[in-house]
């Protein structure tokens, strides 16, 4: 039996809004509300929030909370929802880890926390409202996650709210076609061509969060390794033509036939990025060899990437290290990647290289957020464009170079994610290693020829930007 409502509403909790998040989630009355926010903003707290008070106040209410993984909606429960809740008894709220659902009892209500990487999970089911977060995300990873999957659970009730809040990952998609949460985003402005007042578009920066210090944001702002694209997105919550904007530029990419000379100031070490499955659908795993000088320059020696289950992927591994003779490897401590660390210290124990468990999140990444690869990217052009880059000439260069001019839109970018490790990990591992050090050098010209960009572009669904015309 249901309890009376009356009860919830002698509960008293002081409920706390930021300026923005008054603005989002208590003045705005439209049905599609759309927050793109900077980093840390209190955009999640907020929603986390709205969502509690309203099944606290409201009967029979079913909302669904989409996230990006499983894995972060445990982490965001820890982190917000629990909280809140702490300050209620605990008659009238229970949370299912297994089940990811949080309810009611005294309102007979229910949020249903479920994730963007597996769908399946969330249709056949109808809502009162949805919060997507990290929409910028979701939409860029799953651009058909909203009218093929989230929609259609939301018809069955007219009033049914949506919150799509998050951080922009540029106004185009994945797909290559314009980004679905940029295109949300510009119903909800007035005076736009496609503007429905059923929409409200909201935007604000990381300084609109009045518990962060101004004098720690401004530090991660004035970081010399981000992009004026990267601090527009990040900060203030802009949608950036990433495609415009050019993240990574052919010219960039230089070829040379001689490597370093053997050297024991030199780092040589291997980034890899890991996944197991021989599936065709699955992503590859992808491994690259690096020299890095006493100048700062880093030499790619060899390169490859294929999909190979957990056995295969070990073995490969082991031939890789055992050929380069590198002094460490690094693998990115997230997901599978914890059991490969594990597999790869006991398999190289007696090679004396150093396995080593990256965490991509140093002060500014953690800021950022671990799981954008166009922040780490964009972070390593700061390298990059200054000359600072050696290719080994081979016939992978191909699709090293390649994949690099069509992030972020192309479909694959397993041999960016090496990249990105490789400047992050040689940063943080050498605090004397400061960009703004490092001067300019000129690049060759001609700029190396390789073939065929354009059919490289196209195999891939990407449209031919002007930085690839001329190449043949």
């Amino acid at each position: 039996m249901t309890r009376p409502i009356t009860e919830v509403k002698k509960l008293e909790y002081n409920w706390t809004w930021t300026q923005k998040q008054k603005e989002v989630f208590v003045d705005a009355n439209e049905r599609f509300i759309i927050a793109s926010a900077g980093r840390q903003s209190g955009k999640t707290l907020g929603a986390a929030q709205f969502l509690v008070k309203t099944c606290l106040s409201k009967k029979n209410q079913t909302w669904l909370w989409c996230d990006v993984s499983y894995n972060q909606i445990l982490d965001l429960y820890d982190n917000y929802f629990a909280t809140i809740l702490k300050s209620f008894p605990e008659k009238c709220w229970s949370w299912h880890t297994q089940r990811r659902t949080l309810t009611f009892p005294l309102t007979n209500s229910i949020i249903r926390f479920r994730s963007a990487d597996k769908p399946d999970m969330i249709v056949g089911s109808f809502y009162n409202g949805c919060i997507m977060n990290e929409a910028g995300i979701q939409f860029f990873d799953h651009p058909t996650i909203w009218n093929q999957i989230i929609e259609p659970t939301l018809l069955r009730f007219k009033d049914s709210r949506v919150f799509f809040i998050g951080t922009p990952r540029g106004t185009i998609g994945k797909n290559g076609k314009e980004n679905v949460y940029y295109t949300i985003y510009k119903k909800g402005i007035p005076g736009n061509e496609t503007y429905d007042p059923n929409y409200k578009s909201f935007q604000f920066t990381s300084y609109d969060n009045p518990y962060l210090s101004k004098e720690n944001i401004a530090k991660i702002e004035n970081d010399p390794d981000m992009a004026p694209s990267l601090k527009a997105q990040e900060m203030n919550g802009e949608f950036v033509d990433h495609s415009a904007s050019c993240i990574f530029r052919q010219e960039w990419f230089q070829i040379t036939s001689l490597l370093p000379p053997p050297n024991k100031q030199y780092k040589r070490f291997i980034t890899l990025d890991t996944a197991f499955s021989e599936k065709t659908s699955s992503d590859e795993s992808a491994c690259t060899c690096w020299i890095k000088d006493m100048d700062g320059k880093f030499y790619a020696a060899e390169c490859w990437h294929e999909r190979l289950d957990f056995p295969k992927l070990i073995a490969k591994v082991r031939y890789t290290v055992d050929s380069f003779k590198a002094g460490w490897i690094v693998v990115e401590a997230i997901g599978a990647g914890y059991s490969l660390i594990q597999a790869l210290r006991k398999e190289l124990r007696d090679n004396s290289v150093n396995v080593v468990a990256w965490d991509p999140t140093g002060p500014h990444a953690r800021f950022l957020g671990k799981n954008d690869k166009i922040s780490r990217a964009t972070s390593a052009t700061a390298y990059i464009s200054r000359g600072m880059l050696f290719l080994y000439k081979a016939p992978w260069n191909f699709e090293f170079i390649g994949q690099h001019i069509t992030f972020p839109q192309g479909n694959k970018d397993d041999i960016v994610d090496t990249l990105s490790m490789a400047f992050q990990w040689a940063r943080m591992s050498d605090p004397t290693n400061d960009i703004s050090t490092v001067t300019s050098i000129p690049l060759p010209q001609p700029v190396p020829q390789i073939q065929n960009y354009k059919r490289y572009t196209q195999s891939y669904g990407i449209p031919l930007t002007e930085r690839l015309r001329g190449f043949r």
